[in-house]
Formats: C-alpha cells, structure tokens, sequence
C-alpha cells in the first residue's frame, strides 16, 4: 500500500510537473529548446521506472534519491551542454562575420556601420579637428639668414634672367604625383608673395590625397597626421632648394603650421588614400618682412626693389650711344646724383646689406648710403651694359688711410683697354673724402 501511494504521488509529481513546463513554454516564458530538453530529460524516469526499481529507492532511502537526483541532474545538464551550446558558440559566430563581409563586399556601407568599418570599406568621413605646427632646418643643420637670402633676390630682380642664380628643379626630380602637383602650386604662389607680399596660408588643390601604406588597408588617425606632415615637410624643402631667394621672407624657426576639419580614407591595394576637407597649410613670415602678423608679407619691400632695378636699365639705356670711357665717367656722375653718403651710419656699419644698392635707385631722397650702395650700383651699371671694348668692373674692400685714421671701404676697379683703373664713385660725391 505505500509503495503503490509512493509510485502515485512520484508519477503525479513529475505530471504537474510537465502541466507547468508545458504553460510557461506556451507563454513564451522558458525558451522552446530548453522546455523540450527538460521534459526529456525528465519523462523516462517518470514513465519508465518499474516498481522494482521504485522499491530500491524506498528502501536505500534518502541518500540513494539524493544520488539519483544528481545523475538526473547530470542528464539534464549534459543534454544541455549537447544540443544548445555548440549553436551558441560556433553557429551564431560563424554567421555574423560571414554576413558583414558580404555586405561590405556588396554595398556601400550604411552611415550607422561607418564608425566600425572605418579605413577598411568604402570612403567614410572622419570628423576630426587637427591643428599643427612644425618648424624647418637645412640639410646641414644651419640655417639661411632671411636678409642674406633677400639679398641675392634683390640681385635677381637687378639682374633679370641672365643666367645668374636660376631656378633650379629638384623638385621636379624627387617628386611625384600629388607631392608634385602641390609643389608646383606652392612654388607659383612663393613668387608672387616674394614680389607682391600677401597672405602665407599656401593654396591646396582640391583633389590633393596622401597615400599611407597599409598592408591592413587602415590608417590610424596619427597615421594620418605623420604621413600629412612628412608631405608638407619635403614640397617645402624642395622648395628651399630650388628658389631659396623667392623664400626671404620666410621664417624657418617658426616654421609652419597646418589644420583639417575632416578627412576621408579610402582603401586601395596595399594603401590607403587620404583627402581632407578644410586643409589650410600656412608658412610664418620672418618679422623684418610682416605685415601686420606672421601670416602676411609686405610687398613694399620687393616692390621698391623692382622699381630700382628698373631705374637702373633706365640710366644703362640712356648712356647707350657713348663710347666706353664716357660710358664709365656718365654712370659715376649719376650716382652722385642720386644719392648722398649717410654720415649717420658711418659707424657699426657691417657689409652685405641689401638695401645699399636699392637705396642708390628708388627715388627717395631720405635712404642713403655708406660706400658699399656706390660700388655695388657702379658695379651693377657696368653688368648691365655691352661695352665696345674689353670692360671689366671689380668690386673690391679693404682699409681706407685718411688723415683722420680712415677705416673699412668699398670701392672698384675697372679694367680698360688692358690697364686697370682705381674708381672709387664714395670719394667722388661732394663733402666725402
């Protein structure tokens, strides 16, 4: 009688049991694999079991219903562990790569997966505000002074394209694709700002890209910052080398400075192209050749050196008739007239500045000279001219001895008909000597 009460309550158990499992399955509550595994797990043992077997439980008591009731729980979690788990750890994780590689391989990516895909499907924005700023030496390490270099552009401009100081093209060699499509614009742009002044924030063609290697096919955004930087770096000492006179007015210790709001990389074989939005590369100017900040040139100093030079071809062309000798004595007499010697620079003077022979030209009665402006413009009116003869100007310094002491001069010597003559033009003016 109580083994068949027994048998009744267990096999009822295990029906309410179900009844429920079978509710919540149905309400959507337990998971449709899990019910199903539960229940099979659970309906052998409920079902199958002969009243032999229920006869040992009784009478091994609780501690063989508690070993039972662990290899049933053992069964459940071994089902378990057999059905779901290999869905869950290798089915779902083969799907969804398989899937986001055909939809990048097939389509444009959509703007909510730009941020995951970024730099390795199709172009993708990045919103990113970069302001930078770097500065320039030579290949040696020294470092051209900014009035030595105005110095032999003044000359240029005196001289003209004779032949002297040409621009050279070691741009044009090293560089390639879009390196040399922006150092071409630069170099046009340098010129202009060399003879007319102007803002030093250089143009950047619209289509330019930088080209990052990337076996990955992704840059990182430091990448990009490097590789920009190392592109600007080369197109402007390309440029150093191969017009350093047009480039006076620029400030290689300040350097210069660059800035993007954006970018967008784009994948290529092996690489990966960079465009920008908002690029603006801008050079510093040296303060003697500001105006009115270190991104803007004065034109006024190249300007009045054009306008010099161009008085100078005046005075060449006027005295174009006369013979050698008067040719010589003509181009003493208008220095003098030109311009006075500038006692107040007597002392501390040191040679090489430009502005001696300029100030000998411009027109400004104010801007004269010590002896160096009146051997450099006499020099600089016998290059100019086409003598009959075999005429030889030299321009030579040394120590001058007056009663006085004397001191450093500047002066020239002129090889005439095969004898050379001492010309100082300094102690022909009036009140000189």
């Amino acid at each position: 009688m109580n083994k068949r009460r027994s048998w009744y309550l267990f096999t009822a158990f295990f029906i309410v049991a179900g009844l429920i499992a079978s509710d919540l399955g149905a309400s959507g509550i337990m998971a449709e694999d899990t019910q199903t595994a539960a229940m099979e797990a659970g309906e052998p043992m409920a079902l199958d079991e002969s009243p032999e077997e229920e006869s040992v439980v009784d009478e091994e008591g609780p501690m063989a219903l508690g070993e039972a009731a662990e290899e049933e729980s053992t069964a459940l979690e071994d089902s378990i562990a057999d059905e779901e788990e290999p869905m869950a750890l290798e089915e779902a994780p083969e799907e969804e790569p398989t899937a986001l590689e055909e939809s990048i391989a097939e389509e444009e990516a959509s703007p909510e997966a730009a941020e995951d895909a970024m730099g390795v499907g199709g172009p993708i924005t990045v919103e990113e505000f970069v302001e930078e700023s770097d500065t320039l030496t030579a290949g040696s390490g020294e470092l051209l002074d900014n009035d030595m270099l105005f110095e032999a552009y003044a000359q240029r401009l005196f001289y003209g394209d004779s032949g002297i100081m040409p621009l050279a093209n070691y741009g044009q060699e090293i560089l390639e694709g879009p390196e040399l499509v922006l150092y071409q614009v630069w170099r046009n742009a340098i010129t202009s700002i060399a003879a007319n002044g102007g803002s030093t924030q250089m143009p950047v063609p619209a289509d330019f890209y930088i080209r990052i290697n990337s076996a990955s096919g992704t840059a990182t955004s430091e990448a990009v910052k490097q590789e920009l930087n190392n592109t600007v770096r080369k197109v402007i000492n390309c440029l150093m080398v191969d017009c350093p006179y047009e480039f006076y007015w620029f400030d290689k210790v300040t350097g210069y400075s660059y800035s993007y709001s954006s970018y967008t990389p784009e994948n290529t074989d092996g690489a990966v192209n960079v465009s920008f939005v908002g690029l603006k590369v801008t050079l510093k100017a040296a303060v003697e050749y500001q105006s009115g900040g270190n991104t803007m040139v004065s034109g006024a100093k190249a300007q009045k050196t054009a306008e010099a030079a161009a008085k100078a071809r005046e005075i060449v062309a006027a005295n174009a008739g006369k013979s050698d000798y008067e040719k010589l004595v003509a181009y003493k007499d208008e220095i003098c007239r030109l311009v006075s010697y500038n006692y107040g620079a007597l002392s501390g003077v040191s040679y090489g500045n430009p502005w001696q022979l300029i100030y000998v030209f411009d027109g400004d009665p104010s801007t004269n000279v010590v002896c160096e402006g009146y051997a450099k413009a006499f020099q600089y009116l016998c290059d100019m001219t086409d003598f009959a003869g075999d005429v030889v100007c030299y321009t030579v310094d040394g120590v001058m001895s007056t009663g006085s002491g004397g001191g450093d001069h500047m002066w020239n010597i002129v090889t005439l008909e095969g004898k050379n003559y001492l010309v100082d033009v300094t102690n022909s003016d009036s009140g000189t000597i």
